[in-house]
């Protein structure tokens, strides 16, 4: 995993939330099974082993995290997807007509509010999800 890979998933699973701290720890024990550049950002995909922590059922959706990269006027944002409790897909991707950079240099990173909102992020997310702590 690249510089740039790891610190948007550090701050996209960012927070005391316990579906965020078992995606941490899938994460630890996770492979990239691909890297796929699509001009204007790129697809990273995970192989999560079957023995890792599942976080709940159903779809996640995180993208709640921006980005600016050295001369980009824009900047872009980055979506992770969590399918059937492991994570599956970060995809980043800039804004407007620009191409991303061949040695992009991340500048900043933040979300879409300040202090970030879990609670309004988690309002998107399956009603079924649980915890690893409180399944039964």
């Amino acid at each position: 995993m690249n510089d740039i890979e790891r610190q948007l998933l550090d701050a996209l699973l960012s927070g005391d939330d316990p579906i965020l701290l078992t995606l941490r720890d899938q994460l630890s024990k996770s492979k990239i099974e691909s890297r796929e550049l699509s001009g204007v950002g790129f697809f990273l995909n995970f192989s999560v082993p079957e023995s890792a922590p599942r976080a709940g059922s159903g779809r996640i959706v995180i993208g709640d995290v921006y980005f600016d990269l050295e001369g980009i006027e824009y900047g872009g944002g980055a979506i992770l997807f969590v399918d059937d409790g492991h994570l599956s897909m970060l995809e980043a991707y800039l804004f407007g007509n620009e191409k991303w950079p061949t040695q992009p240099i991340l500048t900043r990173i933040y979300y879409d509010s300040d202090p970030r909102d879990i609670e309004s992020l988690r309002k998107n997310w399956p009603t079924q999800q649980t915890a690893p702590a409180d399944r039964r």
